[in-house]
């Protein structure tokens, strides 16, 4: 009996992907950095319906600043969407949601050796599943200390 919350590998025996992709780059001095990037995705399958769970496209706005010479600090926002998705246990097709993650993070160098860092994943606090009957955690905080050896 098939299982809806665990993944079962399909394959298909003569599957393309054709992936159109556009990008970005630009550095302002030594403090400002943007790496944007696009994909979007053309899947080609034989004897499947769909590439199931992957995305059809792909957006990416990666922002580092750097103030000084002791801060670091990373500004993204990803997205993706158009994720089709079966169910085997009862053979129903859905697309998920749009999923749009906001990811800020900073790292402070105390000394050579010492640093100390603060993460935040999913601020926007969207409910989304990457992948079926997997919805990800709200709004993620980690912080810590980094030590050099």
């Amino acid at each position: 009996e098939l299982d809806s919350t665990r993944f079962q590998l399909i394959y298909d025996n003569n599957s393309t992907v054709l992936e159109y992709h556009a990008s970005l780059d630009y550095s302002f001095d030594d403090w400002y950095q943007l790496d944007a990037s696009a994909h979007f995705y053309q899947y080609t399958l034989d004897e499947i319906e769909a590439a199931w769970h992957r995305p059809e496209w792909e957006i990416k706005l990666n922002n580092t600043f750097i103030p000084d010479e002791k801060w670091v600090i990373h500004a993204n926002i990803n997205a993706m969407g158009g994720i089709n998705v079966l169910n085997l246990a009862s053979g129903n097709q859905v697309k998920l949601s749009t999923i749009v993650d906001l990811h800020l993070s900073a790292n402070y160098e105390i000394t050579d050796r010492l640093s100390v860092f603060a993460t935040g994943n999913n601020l926007l606090n969207q409910d989304y599943q990457r992948f079926n009957y997997y919805p990800v955690r709200g709004i993620q905080v980690t912080g810590g200390l980094g030590f050099k050896f």
